[in-house]
């Protein structure tokens, strides 16, 4: 199904000081049914009380049943710079909010503010400020979120997080950007295209984003304390109501993409399209995934007229699923694992052990696990691979003829030397 024609029927309502002439920021909040919550109109108040006042809101209406578009006429009447895009019916795909809001308004930036996100005051001017004293990069700040703990009403408070300067390279890990914390130039979705609306990787378009984004700038951090999340906690959180498979979504991620997502052709894009060229593993995932989504409205026709696209290609080769461990993320990783040959490089996901070591069950579903480096540190994992019988292998890039002659002219010089 293709974006244009999911777009069809929304309706623009522009903000009342709207002239089409560039302004410095664009606040877009996508919203579904967060109005009687009170999150909604929380996160659109903490927006509007900002002390840098450049800026329009856009607020994408996705179709609620409860009383959110009561609050977004609210706060148009109330301000000038609120304007909203109006969906009659759910569609469900943020990142297709998000470009409609992008491509109705004009602005040097623009910012993500989701309906269970707190902006603090300061948030948009000091992330301006950054961006203009570092022009041609990416910055982003950090934010605070909560969570649900294991016990019925505990909360678990996280905080900074996005401050660690973690290199951008450890993106091809696990995604530590968080996604309202960053101000997005214009230039730079001129660049790289826009946000990948594809079903199989609603969940996490954000990380694909920043990845993307890193091979061709630099993303840097600030201390720039943004908002509260509370998403995670809740349970009609994206995180929590789409389907998702981390090896699906390295398999996707690793695709090239940036001239499909140019704005141009955005419009054309396929949300539910199965190359005939991925795993078959990952087609009929996505396969899976597309089922979740046959109560949007825009599914229904596309079923009916297309379902011999969505049969998976007996004749593509099953070639598995490669997952690397790694606690190493200098040349030992990067020579040997970022460089591969596409056809092989989309059957590998890579992982930091230091982010993932509570997590042994990523192996599930590998065909093979390779350890770089020293083992030591990995015997937890290793031990759960060989219960559920993944094939180990140890890799190291080490010449350890050379150590072992550099171990024996040490003690032969401690040695005569005594």
């Amino acid at each position: 199904m293709k974006v244009k024609d999911i777009i069809s029927n929304s309706q623009w309502f522009p903000p009342r000081n709207f002239t089409g002439d560039t302004i410095p920021i664009t606040v877009m909040i996508p919203n579904y049914n967060r109005g009687s919550s009170g999150l909604f109109e929380a996160a659109i108040l903490s927006i509007l009380s900002q002390t840098f006042k450049e800026f329009n809101l856009i607020l994408i209406e996705d179709g609620s049943d409860d009383n959110s578009m009561e609050i977004v006429r609210k706060y148009m009447a109330l301000d000038e710079r609120v304007g909203c895009i109006y969906h009659p019916l759910n569609v469900g795909i943020p990142a297709i909010s998000v470009y409609e809001a992008y491509i109705k308004t004009k602005s040097e930036y623009i910012c993500l503010c989701f309906n269970d996100n707190d902006f603090y005051p300061n948030a948009l001017e000091d992330l301006y400020n950054a961006a203009q004293s570092e022009l041609g990069k990416i910055v982003y700040g950090h934010v605070e979120f909560q969570e649900r703990g294991r016990r019925p009403g505990v909360l678990i408070q996280h905080h900074k997080f996005g401050s660690a300067p973690t290199p951008q390279t450890m993106l091809i890990s696990h995604n530590f950007i968080p996604n309202p914390a960053v101000i997005l130039n214009r230039s730079v979705i001129d660049k790289i295209g826009f946000f990948d609306p594809h079903i199989s990787i609603t969940r996490l378009n954000d990380w694909d984003y920043w990845r993307r984004c890193a091979e061709h700038y630099e993303i840097k951090p600030v201390d720039v304390s943004v908002c509260l999340e509370k998403g995670p906690r809740l349970k009609d959180s994206l995180g929590s109501v789409h389907h998702m498979s981390l090896w699906l979504c390295e398999e996707w991620m690793r695709r090239p993409r940036n001239e499909l997502l140019r704005l141009e052709l955005f419009g054309d894009y396929d949300i539910t399209y199965i190359p005939e060229d991925m795993s078959k593993t990952s087609q009929s995932i996505i396969k899976e995934i597309g089922s979740s989504f046959k109560s949007k409205f825009w599914w229904h026709d596309y079923v009916k007229s297309s379902e011999i696209s969505l049969e998976i290609n007996s004749d593509i080769p099953s070639d598995g699923q490669i997952l690397v461990v790694t606690a190493d993320h200098g040349p030992s990783r990067s020579l040997y694992f970022d460089y591969l040959p596409a056809k092989i490089s989309q059957r590998v996901r890579v992982i930091d052990y230091a982010s993932w070591k509570g997590r042994p069950e990523e192996m599930v579903g590998a065909t093979a696990v390779i350890f770089t480096r020293g083992l030591k540190g990995y015997a937890d994992w290793i031990e759960f691979g060989k219960r559920i019988k993944v094939p180990l292998y140890w890799f190291t890039d080490d010449n350890h003829f050379a150590l072992w002659a550099k171990q024996m002219y040490s003690l032969l010089v401690l040695m005569y030397a005594s």
